[in-house]
C-alpha cells in the first residue's frame, strides 16, 4: 500500500484534530479516512439526484438529505 505524505498549514492540522477529536478517532490518520468515506458517500448521494430520506417504519419520510 502506498504511503501519502502532504504539507498541511496549521489550520488544516486544526480541523483534522477537531475531526479527530469529534470521532474518536485513534489518529489523525483514521479522522482522515472516516471523512474521505463520508464525503464519498455525500458525493455518491449527489451524483444519484442528490436526495437521500430516512424512512420510518411506515415508510414515512422523516429526515431528507439534500445535496446541491
Amino acid at each position: 500500500m502506498p504511503l501519502l505524505a502532504f504539507k498541511a498549514d496549521e489550520r488544516m492540522v486544526e480541523l483534522i484534530d477537531e475531526l479527530k477529536n469529534s470521532t474518536d478517532s485513534a489518529s489523525r490518520a483514521e479522522a482522515i479516512r472516516q471523512a474521505i468515506k463520508l464525503y464519498k458517500i455525500v458525493t455518491d448521494i449527489k451524483q444519484a439526484g442528490g436526495r437521500l430520506g430516512v424512512l420510518d417504519e411506515k415508510g414515512e419520510v422523516v429526515k431528507e438529505l439534500i445535496v446541491p
